[in-house]
């Protein structure tokens, strides 16, 4: 930002009178101008509800410094760039325009009010004519081309020529990264708006035309889908909605809990009000406590991973403030123990302690080196680590007494997960997994039948192009599986990124988070569909690591894991107080 665009020498003096009732808001009224001239305005004090012609603007603030002005009488209030764009953008020239624009219709200077109003937010954008997405003045070719396909896609209802889709992939991308998909507070915004309206430069596209078209298309980001979900459906799960959101941004981690209070509110959780006064792991603990006895369920506990950036957090709850955390090895939903198991737990509120019960079954005896996913752009010999790595974990099922199928491992980890992300895929999951194992077998071992037909690793441009090969040569469809074998790649590698296997005990494999360690325990406990890596704190106290895949430990045909998880004698459980 150069100096000429700071306004150094202004003195922001304009100062909110305070709010008269406490279901006020302030209405902005941007009033008339031209062009390049000076943002003016009034802000009004009405009743939530009892003035209905205003639109509520969606926007990411951007550089927090309050660089640009807007003249509030004969005041000045300080605004942020990204805030004084879209002003000029949306300001008529000869009548005045009624929003409602977070920074300046609260005042930021006071807590007390902060807290207040975003408790009300959910309702402010409720009750808005309409809601504007301004996502900046980033419109290039790319985006213009992005939001026309879009447009067009969600017109047409489907995806009919897949080369034109392949060709606008990356503007879709360049789009799809612009700040305000990745934002948290975006969800509430436009989840329950009468109609909204997205704008990138001079050019816009309905909220409906955007949901539409992810309905159609289902493989951008994770953003993406959770607004579609929140805005078609109005519905989902708190846990799930608070789940969903580790991975979007937030100035303030705090905002990770309080920007869904009022969705959350409306599906009956008691969520504490906003406070941002407390820090951001007494708002964690009293977000994960709201939503389990809200919810019934211990679903949050899929999603521990031993790992985090705030200290004192309870091993229970979720560390929000971690946008990038390792994602879940299994799904919740594909274990058949919740069919049977019935929910046993105790949890106070302002308890930092969750009590249950269940059962030890084994420990882990020895755990293999870290798999880290390779970092976008890397080239194929920066790749050599990811190949070496997976091939120390197929060694593991060579030793005895295991001799576990390393097909049949990974296929039962991956099949249900990969078939909800691929429903019209052509080829068997088992098929494209045989392949993925003898093209890395092909790199480290040479032991592959193929080795002759197989091109070493400086020869092939990257692993999936050893795969391909691995196929072509295997059978006469392998030339088939050349396009699905890229996607199926990231998606393992996005499954064990961070991950490490295992070996427990009583000779089972597993794979869970890198912050297990040798002598973990592994636990089953009644309502809770996963095994659970603990430690024991002491003889009283345990923590949980993360949950863990361990092959043929939950099926109904594997005998004592089964059974000991169903069990209902209280001889077989005990109980676990868990820090």
């Amino acid at each position: 930002m150069s100096h000429k665009d700071r306004d150094h020498t202004v003195k922001f003096d304009y100062q909110h009178e305070p709010l008269q009732e406490t279901r006020s808001i302030r209405i902005l009224e941007l009033l008339p101008g031209q062009p390049g001239s000076s943002l003016q305005c009034r802000l009004r004090q009405v009743r939530l509800g009892h003035f209905w012609r205003y639109e509520a603007l969606s926007y990411v603030w951007g550089d927090p410094d309050l660089i640009k002005k807007i003249y509030c009488g004969y005041k000045i209030l300080g605004i942020t760039k990204n805030c004084s764009e879209a002003l000029r953008f949306l300001r008529y020239e000869k009548k005045s325009r009624y929003l409602w624009v977070d920074s300046i219709c609260i005042d930021q200077t006071s807590p007390l009010e902060r807290n207040h109003q975003v408790t009300l937010m959910g309702k402010v954008y409720g009750n808005a004519l309409g809601v504007i997405v301004w996502l900046g003045n980033n419109q290039t070719r790319n985006t213009d081309k992005a939001m026309t396909y879009i447009r067009h896609i969600a017109k047409a209802g489907n995806v009919r020529d897949t080369s034109q889709y392949a060709r606008r992939v990356p503007a879709l991308t360049e789009f799809f990264a612009l700040p305000w998909f990745s934002r948290v507070w975006p969800v509430q915004e436009i989840a329950f708006s009468l109609a909204c309206k997205i704008i990138c430069g001079h050019y816009s596209i309905k909220a409906d035309e955007l949901m539409t078209f992810l309905t159609i298309v289902k493989d951008f980001t994770m953003v993406n889908d959770y607004l579609h979900r929140v805005h078609v459906h109005r519905q989902m799960w708190s846990t799930t909605m608070l789940l969903r959101s580790r991975r979007l941004e937030a100035t303030d981690p705090r905002d990770k809990i309080f920007a869904f209070h009022g969705l959350l509110r409306r599906l009956g959780a008691s969520l504490p009000d906003p406070d941002y006064s407390i820090p951001a792991e007494q708002v964690y603990l009293k977000a994960a406590a709201a939503v389990i006895i809200h919810d019934g369920h211990l679903r949050i506990l899929a999603s521990i991973t031993g790992e985090r950036l705030l200290e004192g957090l309870p091993s229970w709850v979720p560390d929000w403030s971690d946008s990038h955390p390792i994602t879940e090895i299994v799904s919740w939903a594909d274990y058949e123990k919740s069919q049977y198991a019935k929910l046993n737990f105790r949890l106070r509120s302002d308890s930092h302690l969750l009590s249950l019960w269940g059962v030890e079954v084994d420990q882990v005896a020895e755990h293999s080196v870290v798999f880290q996913a390779p970092s976008v752009g890397e080239q194929p010999r920066n790749q050599l680590s990811e190949i070496e790595t997976i091939q120390e974990w197929l060694s593991m099922f060579k030793r005895r007494p295991l001799q576990i199928d390393p097909v049949e491992f990974f296929l039962d980890l991956v099949q249900k997960p990969w078939k909800r992300l691929h429903p019209q895929t052509k080829k068997s999951t088992k098929y494209i997994l045989k392949y993925w194992i003898e093209g890395l077998e092909s790199f480290q071992f040479r032991q592959s039948k193929y080795t002759e037909a197989v091109p070493t690793l400086a020869q092939c441009e990257d692993l999936n192009d050893a795969i391909t090969a691995c196929a072509k040569k295997g059978d006469r469809f392998g030339i088939f599986i050349s396009d699905e074998i890229r996607p199926f790649q990231e998606f393992l590698q996005t499954l064990l990124d961070r991950k490490v296997m295992f070996k427990t005990a009583s000779n089972r494999l597993g794979i869970a988070s890198r912050a297990l360690q040798d002598g973990d325990r592994i636990a089953l406990f009644r309502g809770v569909n996963v095994p659970m890596i603990i430690r024991r704190v002491d003889s009283k106290i345990c923590k949980f690591v993360a949950p863990a895949y361990i092959y043929d430990a939950m099926q109904e045909s594997s005998g004592s894991w089964y059974k000991l998880a169903n069990s209902h004698s209280p001889s077989v459980l005990q109980k676990f107080v868990m820090a």
